[in-house]
This record gives structure tokens, sequence and C-alpha cells, in this order.
């Protein structure tokens, strides 16, 4: 009976080992289910208040305040194969004083350049301000260009050796603003006689608005131009859309006499 019992046994060992080096498949369905809810909270608050007040006793004041404002509102343009250039060569070269370019061949542009300025002389104790504000706004206004659109817009060899003010806007897109301005105040007096305030501001706002522009062709150079200048130059140049360009300053001097 035990000598049975053995070759069974070793019968079964030559049975099962074989199956051991077959391939198994394994099929596995993994099902699985996450819900992840994030809520994130921002608030930012900032607030900045100056309050000024000058202490001084003054005989004479110089004040200069200028306000510029240009907008483009509820306004619509299609335009259909159009080629536009403005070109600026050789031009607007050693002037003394004030000078004043406005160029634009594009369409519902604003272009301005102002100059304020107030003076007041003698050596009595002196107050003088100067503020400069501007704002640009383009809203609710939709253009849309089909069939191809070039633009070029070129200053070559131009507003060079001036001497003063120089303002210089150049134009040929659409619904843009440009615009450059300064605000002086200079008093004279004695030494400590003087006080001086400036404040520049300048706000530019594009709202709710409509582009739809194909095979557009742009360039702007600028070339050989705005050197040798003395004084306060503004250049601005756009061959693009929407667009708010500004120079804005305001100069206060208080000159000892």
């Amino acid at each position: 009976m035990r000598n049975v019992l053995l070759s069974t046994a070793a019968a079964l060992v030559l049975v099962v080992s074989p199956a051991l080096a077959q391939e198994i498949d394994v099929d596995t369905e993994i099902i699985k289910f996450k819900d992840k809810d994030i809520q994130e909270d921002i608030v930012k608050d900032k607030a900045a208040f100056l309050q000024v007040q000058v202490m001084a006793m003054v005989e004479k004041f110089a004040e200069s305040d200028l306000q510029v404002y240009q907008k483009n509102e509820n306004n619509q343009l299609e335009e259909t194969e159009t080629f536009r250039t403005d070109t600026i060569t050789g031009s607007a070269n050693t002037n003394t004083g004030v000078l004043s370019v406005n160029q634009a061949s594009g369409n519902f542009l604003n272009q301005g350049n102002a100059v304020s300025a107030a003076v007041a002389t003698g050596a009595d104790p002196s107050f003088g301000e100067a503020q400069a504000n501007a704002q640009q706004i383009n809203q609710l206004s939709p253009f849309s260009s089909i069939d191809g659109t070039e633009r070029e817009a070129l200053i070559t060899d131009s507003v060079n050796g001036n001497n003063g003010i120089s303002h210089v806007n150049q134009a040929v897109g659409v619904f843009s603003n440009q615009a450059n301005a300064v605000s002086m105040a200079v008093t004279t007096g004695a030494a400590g006689a003087g006080t001086i305030l400036t404040e520049a501001d300048l706000g530019q706002t594009n709202l709710e608005l409509g582009l739809i522009e194909q095979n557009a062709t742009r360039m702007a150079s600028l070339t050989g131009s705005v050197a040798n200048n003395t004084g306060i130059t503004g250049v601005n140049q756009t061959v693009g859309n929407y667009s708010n360009q500004g120079n804005i300053v305001a100069f206060g001097a208080a000159v000892i006499q």
C-alpha cells in the first residue's frame, strides 16, 4: 500500500509540472471614479491716496493745465483690397521752437499735439504747477478687411537736429489715437523762493472691439531719424488697428534769478 501511494504522488508531479510552463491570458477590467472640486477666490484691493498741501507765502503763480481726450466709439468699417503708404522723407529737421507734424491715410484716426506753458517772472517768491492729462478710448467699433490689405508707414532722414519741442504722428491704420502733450510751468526768483508741482496722467482703453482681417501686410520703418534733438521729442508711428499711442510730459522748473 505504501508503494502505491508514492507512485501516485510522483505521477501527479509529472502531470502538473508541464502546465506551469504554459501562457496564461488574464483579462482585467478596472473602473475608477474620481471627483475633484477646487474653488479658489483671489481678491486684491489696492488704493492710493495722495494729498499734497503746500504752505508757502508767494507773490506770483504760474499754472499750466493741459487736457487731451480722443475717442472712437460706435463706428463700423469694412475694407476690400486696400493699399496705403505714408512717407516722411528728409523733413522736420533743424527747427527751433515748437514743431508739430501729423500724417494719416487711415480711417477713424485721432491725432493731436498740444502744448501749454505758464511763466511767472520776478524776484518775489513764486509757485508753479504743471499738469498734463490724456485719455484715449476705442470701443464698440467692429472692423473687417478681406482680399488683401497693404500698409506702410515710413519715416526716413527726418526729425533730426531740432531745438525745442518736436511732435510727430504718423498712422496708416484704423481706429487709432495718437497724442503728444507737454505742459510746462516755469517761475523765476531768489534761491529757495520757488515751489513747483508737476503731474502727468495717461489713460488708454480698448473695449468691446471686433476684428476680421485676411491677407494683411504691414510695415513700419524709422530710418536715420529722430536723432540729435535738444529738448522734448515725441514720435508716434502705427500701421495697426485700435492703436493708442501717447507721449505726455509735465515739466516744471524754478529758475534762480
